[in-house]
């Protein structure tokens, strides 16, 4: 038989990859979809901006307990009935607008950016163990000498009295003490001994003093209805 000369074999005027036959398309079609592949995930992975936050640190609760976030504007008078309302149904006890006013001034400083996210009015943490409804709110956080966000889940409640009765109920007892005898100072101390609140003493609780100061000035000047 006399051999073909590349005048004569047609496979060789053809692309290199299929003169393999079936192994040069696999091959090629690997070098094409692989990298397409690659490129569409790394598209999809957080990078860790406002619009595309890291996720969480932690472990999350149940994701089929998992709600969408949603926010509502604070509502001060609201809020204060609702304190008053679940103190007096938990301890028996009457509030006054002073003993009221470290509750009130965490409850603005907790949600003074962005309001209130389904009403949870101290944006309580949802950790690993948490059988209850939450959701999950983007937090500012320096990482690897930069600015980022990341993801932070946190309670979700159906209604803003069984969020105020969660935290009453998991109050410390100096933080208690310090409702009824009207000092913002003690109770947001107590927070910081209590290693729920984060921050230095010297930075929480002038933050409290001011707000309750602040919140009891303009209600004294729009005082609630009777």
């Amino acid at each position: 038989m006399t051999p073909q000369t590349p005048e004569t074999d047609v496979r060789l005027l053809a692309p290199r990859w299929m003169q393999f036959g079936g192994i040069g398309i696999v091959i090629a079609g690997f070098a094409f979809v692989v990298p397409w592949l690659m490129r569409r995930q790394l598209a999809l992975e957080p990078v860790g901006t406002k619009e595309s936050p890291f996720a969480p640190k932690v472990q999350t609760p149940r994701p089929n307990l998992y709600v969408y976030p949603n926010s509502e504007p604070l509502n001060l008078r609201k809020m204060e009935v609702v304190w008053k309302r679940r103190w007096r149904s938990m301890y028996g006890d009457e509030l006054s607008p002073e003993q009221l006013s470290p509750l009130m001034a965490h409850y603005v400083l907790a949600n003074r950016i962005g309001g209130v996210f389904n009403r949870n009015p101290l944006r309580l943490f949802a950790n690993r163990f948490y059988e209850g409804r939450w959701t999950s709110l983007r937090r500012p956080e320096w990482d690897s000498n930069r600015p980022i966000h990341r993801w932070y889940p946190v309670r979700s409640y159906l209604s803003l009295d069984a969020g105020a009765a969660d935290w009453l109920q998991g109050l410390p007892e100096a933080a208690k003490v310090a409702i009824r005898q009207g000092s913002p100072e003690d109770y947001a101390r107590a927070l910081v001994e209590a290693r729920i609140v984060h921050l230095p003493v010297s930075a929480y609780v002038p933050e409290v003093v001011a707000e309750a100061s602040i919140w009891l000035k303009r209600r004294a000047a729009t005082p609630i209805p009777a």
